[in-house]
């Protein structure tokens, strides 16, 4: 690897966790806003083991990220296995319907979800936050999935099928 592709790799990295690191530093800065000059403090980890509701809410928050990681990755596993093996109509459709949840803007996915949701009697809750998590997140791990399906060996397959 040359210097060049060593410097564009550090940039590439740099320039995706910076915000990341901002986001940690400034998690620990007493301004009400996250506004400079920074002032160190443990304040708003206090307010957040002193207030029950905020606790509640985030521990919901990590029950439902660790749900629909598990979710997404089990089902989006198993539609890539069948869209790379299965080439049809229905699999280069349902390519089309994915991309579309990408494409979309995250925002009107939102709204369209929550008015469905309302309409067919789920309305705002911890099903409809799984159902529309998951939505968003299954595109993202099929075409990862089926990226790597495609790259495997065939007599790999062929040598699993066997067994």
């Amino acid at each position: 690897m040359t210097k060049a592709q060593k410097i564009v790799i550090a940039s590439v990295g740099l320039i995706l966790y910076a915000p990341l690191i901002v986001v940690i530093l400034m998690s620990f800065n007493s301004s009400l806003y996250g506004t400079f000059p920074f002032s160190f403090s443990f304040k708003w980890y206090s307010y957040l083991l002193k207030s029950e509701d905020l606790l509640i809410a985030s521990w919901r928050s990590v029950w439902l990220s660790f749900v629909v990681a598990l979710l997404a990755t089990t089902i989006g596993t198993m539609f890539a296995v069948w869209r790379v093996s299965v080439k049809s109509v229905i699999g280069v459709a349902s390519d089309g319907i994915l991309l579309a949840t990408v494409a979309i803007p995250w925002l009107i996915l939102g709204i369209a979800m929550l008015q469905i949701f309302n309409l067919i009697g789920i309305g705002r809750g911890t099903v409809s936050a799984v159902i529309g998590n998951v939505a968003v997140v299954l595109p993202y791990v099929v075409f990862v999935v089926m990226a790597r399906l495609r790259g495997l060996d065939e007599n790999l397959i062929e040598a699993g099928r066997s067994l």
